[in-house]
């Protein structure tokens, strides 16, 4: 397993992060009844041409976790926050790679980004997922607070770990 960044990378290279985060959120868009036309912004309809606005619109950097064959399963996408904090855009890993470490690796791979910064990270979760919710507590993250944003279909909960 490797980690390594995308950002600047070839146009396939960025499409191949754009299918990890789109296969990764699939499930999450059937479960809530989303499409493409009732809420294009949803990650599970992303594109390279999203991933690469987000890039450049937000000064985030992005790592693909890839198999030893060469193929990305998964994807840390980090921003910079004025506050002095890392912020986790996006972890995901492809279903089919999913408890083979890959999500373990990244998040490591965050801290040591925030390490080297002597800042803090945060992320941002579905609130009502339980999975989620007991990721953020194995991980050391404590919980500041939720918020409902218009146009989202579910509430996000906020997580802080200070380094």
């Amino acid at each position: 397993m490797k980690i390594l960044p995308i950002d600047g990378g070839d146009a396939a290279t960025i499409e191949a992060g754009a299918r990890v985060i789109r296969e990764s959120y699939a499930q999450e868009a059937v479960l809530l009844g989303l499409t493409e036309e009732s809420f294009p912004a949803h990650p599970a309809f992303c594109g390279g041409q999203w991933l690469t606005t987000t890039l450049a619109a937000r000064n985030a950097r992005v790592f693909g976790a890839y198999e030893e064959d060469g193929e990305m399963v998964g994807l840390l996408l980090l921003r910079a926050l004025p506050k002095g904090q890392l912020e986790t855009l996006r972890l995901c890993v492809v279903p089919q790679a999913r408890a083979g470490g890959y999500g373990v690796r990244l998040h490591e791979h965050a801290l040591f980004c925030a390490r080297a910064l002597r800042c803090g990270i945060m992320v941002a979760t579905t609130a009502d997922s339980a999975d989620a919710s007991r990721w953020c507590l194995r991980a050391g993250y404590e919980k500041k607070g939720s918020l409902s944003m218009a146009g989202l279909p579910y509430k996000l909960a906020f997580w802080e770990q200070p380094i």
